[in-house]
């Protein structure tokens, strides 16, 4: 028993030195591809996109959240459609991502939470049209409360929908 318990404290060990190391991550960093088309977003990667110009569609989840498993093919048959606005991803095991979605309020409603941010803001903590509530959101659910969001949203010369530009400082904040 000695060393099967000396091997798992250092099997734990190690496993831990991997998730302390992952866990780090550098400060003022762009928002780095997770695939093809999702940037990974935490807060040292949420400056660049809150100043981004472009629209954004955003999701917090969790690897361990059956409903965000259960959301995840919905998810990804929209994303699989979407040309023209950016993507990206909170991930609630990334501690500087769940810093992010609690210091931005989309934890309030549970997981997943989708949402579109569309308006140009220099605000610390601009709105996201909150456009997923749960499982029940199918593909297409997405896919028309994203056009109800940016329809009046002009494409910029790299093809990404540019961010509205709020009328006298107001928030056009709506919810499916």
């Amino acid at each position: 028993c000695a060393v099967t318990c000396a091997r798992g404290r250092m099997r734990g060990a190690a496993l831990l030195s991997v998730v302390l190391a992952i866990g780090q991550v550098s400060e003022a960093k762009p928002p780095t591809p997770v695939h093809e088309k999702v940037f990974d977003l935490d807060a040292d990667t949420w400056p660049q996109v809150a100043q981004d110009d472009k629209v954004w569609l955003i999701k917090v989840s969790s690897q361990f959240c059956e409903t965000c498993k259960e959301f995840e093919p919905q998810w990804e048959k929209a994303v699989g459609k979407i040309t023209d606005v950016k993507i990206a991803h909170v991930s609630m095991e990334n501690p500087k991502g769940k810093e992010l979605a609690k210091r931005m309020g989309w934890l309030e409603d549970g997981l997943p939470f989708v949402g579109v941010l569309n308006t140009a803001s220099a605000a610390e903590k601009p709105r996201l049209h909150k456009i997923a509530k749960g499982v029940a959101t199918k593909e297409f659910k997405i896919m028309q409360a994203l056009f109800k969001h940016t329809k009046d949203c002009d494409a910029g010369a790299d093809g990404f929908l540019k961010r509205l530009r709020p009328a006298g400082g107001t928030s056009n904040k709506a919810e499916l």
